[in-house]
């Protein structure tokens, strides 16, 4: 009796699974107005090479290199702010796999997924604020999905991500490279800005003057708070040295947050409390029209001062 009952419901679920699956596939190849019907019904409004972190070319070039001495993780404020060419002219091999909005929940599993090809003796873990107060992750996760090879670790973030845009997202990608694989796309340019081999997006735009910006106040997500402390947890148990840092912010966007003081205590307290240095740039004197491309990222000219900051935090001889 038990045992019949079983089948009948392992039945049931396996039924609404083969359901779910046709249903994903039919919205994938099925299209309205070039578009697959998925962009409109699973929301899956992102593609290849479209977003502004240029991942598609990212995740290709991270195939050709192997044992770097520094990764850089974190949101666009990483992958605008470390410049990889400093780095190799002070003799460091460096790889910046920032990506959009990318939480601590994303950089864990992609933490995890190229760990074993880079071997970092070094993390720079790019602290943003902002990506602590996304839960999920799921923005970042669209822009990996969609660029990036389906490996393990991705299946692994979208179960993570606890979405089920993330896992129509995740089947969707699976079965549309069947006919269209990410060998056969192409990044789209963006005007004033290219990449640079290492994962770093150089823009030369200037940051609008006398922009006034909207005073907000900054909501924390416990989640990507654990995530942090699993990304702690890997550094220490691969022996590779890990930094909190935050880039350069513009004096007024740094005004406009009203519990900015606040946030920085937070790290401060997770800093000590993981035996992690923590360091922030309020007092690097930027420009915040020069420096900046926009009122959140450095520019070109930002990331050249930056940068040279962190060589001396790392305590890296000046080449010659």
């Amino acid at each position: 009796m038990r045992s019949n009952l079983f089948f009948k419901i392992s039945g049931y679920l396996l039924g609404l699974i083969m359901t779910y699956v046709l249903v994903v596939f039919g919205l994938t190849v099925l299209s309205v107005n070039g578009r697959p019907l998925s962009w409109y019904v699973l929301e899956n409004k992102y593609e290849s090479g479209t977003d502004s972190g240029q991942s598609l070319l990212k995740f290709r070039d991270i195939e050709q290199y192997r044992g770097v001495d520094i990764l850089i993780m974190g949101s666009s404020h990483a992958y605008r702010s470390f410049d990889p060419r400093i780095f190799r002219s002070y003799g460091l091999g460096i790889f910046n796999l920032g990506t959009t909005a990318q939480a601590p929940a994303n950089s864990f599993f992609l933490l995890k997924a190229y760990y074993p090809k880079l071997r970092p003796k070094r993390i720079i873990f790019e602290t943003y604020f902002a990506v602590f107060e996304n839960e999920e992750g799921l923005e970042s996760f669209y822009s990996i999905v969609r660029n990036a090879p389906l490996l393990k670790e991705i299946v692994f973030m979208a179960c993570a991500i606890r979405s089920p845009q993330a896992i129509n997202s995740l089947l969707s990608e699976w079965f549309t490279r069947f006919w269209r694989p990410l060998s056969l796309r192409s990044q789209r340019p963006i005007r004033d800005e290219s990449y640079v081999s290492g994962g770093y997006v150089d823009s030369r735009r200037i940051n609008e003057p006398g922009k006034e910006i909207e005073k907000t106040k900054i909501k924390w997500g416990s989640r990507q708070l654990d995530f942090l402390k699993r990304i702690v947890d890997f550094s220490k148990k691969h022996n590779a040295e890990l930094l909190f840092v935050l880039a350069p912010l513009p004096e007024r966007k740094i005004v406009s947050i009203q519990n900015y003081n606040e946030i920085i205590s937070r790290f401060r307290e997770a800093s000590r409390r993981y035996g992690v240095p923590f360091y922030t740039f309020e007092t690097l004197g930027l420009d915040q029209e020069r420096d900046f491309k926009d009122d959140d990222h450095l520019n070109y000219f930002g990331a050249q001062n930056f940068n040279l900051e962190i060589l001396k935090i790392l305590k890296v001889k000046t080449p010659g």
